[in-house]
């Protein structure tokens, strides 16, 4: 029976995992901002299988067409250690939290996406992010990120993170953060953006533990 429950803990870390989804406020932008439901984070939804990590960003309104001019990025803190800054120059606060990873995206264009590693002299870009705005025209997009590129191959990990948005410009602050349901910034331009506590998200998801309990009861039924 303990061969049994090895065997649970091996396939829950491979299988997809339910998904957890984090809400932000709408309107929740500066007044000049507050008209652009393609900058405002309406929620993002996090999952993963043995091989990639999933982000679906969903805005207020449409990020297609004329409105395709956001840029949305992703912060990981995976490990001890880390960068405050971002690979992109922009002015986004991320409130001291060192972070291992760095994800910037476009959607005009076809759209795009960048992932970087935090080094000692700056940010690597490496290979491992790609998306898909099969669902732009609804306001989500979906990011899928290499779990071997973040280092996250094993079978439990705390993923903390904050999903931002910027214009277009170099120097923008974000506009809108995911972990922060006020204002996080109070202009187009401008110091450091506001964020708030960054979300968690665990793998194995709390659900699947569950899961794998049920399966250790089950084994001790039978056991008996």
């Amino acid at each position: 029976m303990k061969r049994f429950a090895a065997l649970t803990v091996v396939a829950l870390a491979g299988v997809a995992q339910a998904a957890t989804t984090y809400n932000d406020s709408i309107n929740d932008l500066h007044s000049g901002a507050n008209g652009f439901g393609n900058i405002d984070i309406k929620s993002v939804t996090v999952s993963h299988d043995a091989t990639n990590l999933y982000f679906t960003l969903e805005f207020r309104s449409s990020i297609a067409g004329t409105a395709d001019w956001g840029k949305y990025q992703i912060f990981m803190d995976t490990v001890a250690g880390g960068r405050t800054d971002n690979a992109w120059g922009r002015n986004i606060g991320t409130g001291g939290r060192q972070n291992d990873f760095f994800m910037g995206s476009w959607v005009n264009g076809g759209g795009g996406s960048l992932l970087y590693s935090a080094g000692g002299a700056g940010w690597n870009n490496i290979a491992g992010s790609s998306h898909d705005l099969s669902m732009a025209a609804a306001g989500i997009v979906k990011y899928t990120i290499s779990r071997a590129a973040l280092g996250l191959t094993g079978s439990f990990h705390n993923v903390f993170f904050d999903v931002t948005v910027t214009g277009e410009n170099g120097g923008d602050p974000g506009l809108d953060h995911l972990s922060n349901s006020g204002i996080s910034s109070p202009d187009w331009v401008g110091p450091n953006s506001t964020p708030g506590n960054y979300l968690l998200y665990v793998i194995p998801t709390p659900g699947s533990l569950a899961l794998l309990g049920m399966g250790g009861l089950v084994a001790m039924r039978r056991r008996r």
